[in-house]
């Protein structure tokens, strides 16, 4: 493996789980969420940078003070996560860098492992994964929520919008972003800035930053995850129900 660093983004205060606790420490199957995500990116990078906010000094103390910690004072979007850590990061040499959130529990590390291989391999300077669901009913409506992933006729990426950007037809795309990403980090830290919030969040989005290295004629890479369940974020009760009844199944 390559010298690989890795951001996990673990801010947010999880409001909809109706909880005083952080987002990232409530529990699937018995494991705060962040400890899973930590675990599946041992082997990759065993001391990541962890972005806290909400419950910063809860986070802290539950995961032993060991990692680095960066503090998000407001969460104004991914995009905006990852520009609080640039003026720690940007003069640290890596051949790549991971993003990933703190709230999905079950990503494998042999999938974050394949996301690296096929970025590097492809000399990319950014990677998504993508996931394709049958609809958006039942199990799989967690995903309505995700960007849609639109490519031309070439099967190459032309933009990934946001549900609350995306016009009628483009709800209907089925083929979303599950919010893993890989950088090339020296293209990162130059676009970063770049990101704007005019949209209706009011957000900066990493979703952006493919749209812009698609219009700057940069390679945008893909994978496609198989199992439905490494995708999904945890945002509700509900989901996490659907979630820790999925364990180890293909939905």
């Amino acid at each position: 493996m390559k010298h690989i660093h890795a951001i996990i983004l673990a801010a947010g205060k999880g409001t909809r789980m109706n909880s005083a606790t952080p987002k990232v420490l409530h529990k699937a199957k018995d494991v705060p969420m962040i400890d899973r995500v930590l675990a599946s990116i041992q082997e990759i990078c065993p001391k990541p940078t962890i972005i806290v906010g909400y419950g910063a000094m809860e986070v802290i103390n539950h995961t032993k003070n060991k990692y680095r910690y960066i503090f998000q004072k407001e969460q104004l979007g991914t995009g905006h996560a990852v520009m609080t850590a640039k003026n720690i990061l940007f003069d640290e040499a890596y051949d790549a860098l991971l993003v990933l959130p703190g709230d999905h529990p079950f990503v494998e590390s042999e999938t974050l492992k394949k996301l690296i291989s096929s970025h590097t391999e492809r000399k990319a300077m950014l990677s998504i994964a993508t996931l394709t669901v049958p609809d958006f009913f039942g199990d799989f409506k967690e995903f309505y929520n995700c960007g849609r992933v639109m490519r031309d006729k070439n099967n190459n990426i032309l933009k990934v919008i946001e549900l609350k950007d995306a016009n009628r037809k483009e709800k209907k795309i089925k083929e979303v972003a599950v919010s893993y990403y890989c950088f090339n980090p020296a293209w990162l830290w130059k676009n970063i800035g770049k990101l704007k919030n005019d949209n209706k969040a009011g957000e900066f989005y990493l979703t952006d930053l493919v749209n812009l290295a698609v219009q700057n004629g940069e390679n945008v890479n893909s994978i496609k995850i198989l199992n439905p369940i490494e995708g999904m974020g945890v945002n509700t009760h509900e989901q996490l129900e659907v979630v820790e009844r999925h364990v180890g199944n293909a939905l």
